[in-house]
């Protein structure tokens, strides 16, 4: 009933923010937590559950055995096991999307993709792209996936900045965009999004455009 935060834990989906569907076999409604899910056919099933950590996060990214929700200007490190904030680490440079990959943390503000190391806290270097303005982003082998805010488009970045492809998701079967919140990648390459319509908020996943 909002816009989840997400990220993929190798089989293990965490979700955070305002939750209404099934969990097992039964219907909630309006859960604000923290939850570790595998999923069956259409049903979530819950392994872990905790009250949201990190209300109105922009996003949240796995890496180390820890997650980390992101905000412009801080990001809440929150414990696994726990669910509660353990850390949070004040911001030099703002952004809007972020992601982990080899060591290295990756952010993205404006239209830049920037390298912010293994702190997150300091931008050390930074690529321009010719996006309107970047908001989530993965990376999945030598290429950036991050969403253009102002086009509507997921779009495939090399490290140079350079846009190589951009996709436009919709729903299946249907001439209806998808609205993009979030976007992440699963091990298997297939492309997950948080989003949907004004009314309806789901994730979505697509298979083969990572190859």
């Amino acid at each position: 009933s909002a816009w989840p935060a997400f990220t993929l834990q190798s089989g293990s989906l965490w979700i955070m923010g305002l939750y209404s569907g099934f969990i097992g076999r039964a219907y909630v409604d309006k859960i604000d937590g923290l939850m570790s899910i595998t999923m069956s056919g259409t049903i979530l099933d819950i392994q872990r559950g905790y009250p949201n950590p990190a209300p109105r996060a922009r996003g949240l990214i796995f890496s180390q055995n820890l997650l980390y929700a992101y905000y412009a200007n801080k990001v809440n490190v929150i414990s696994t096991s726990t669910g509660q904030t353990i850390s949070t680490l004040t911001l030099v440079d703002l952004l809007s999307g972020l992601t982990f990959y080899d060591g290295i943390f990756y952010a993205t503000w404006g239209s830049s993709i920037q390298n912010r190391g293994t702190d997150i806290i300091n931008a050390h270097s930074s690529v321009h792209t010719e996006a309107g303005a970047l908001g989530s982003i993965v990376r999945w082998g030598d290429y950036f996936w991050a969403y253009d805010t102002d086009r509507g488009f997921v779009l495939k970045i090399d490290q140079a900045g350079d846009i190589i492809h951009t996709y436009r998701p919709f729903y299946l079967s249907s001439d209806t965009p998808v609205n993009v919140f979030e976007i992440s990648i699963d091990l298997s390459g297939n492309l997950w999004i948080s989003g949907g319509t004004a009314y309806e908020k789901r994730l979505f996943k697509y298979g083969g455009l990572t190859d």
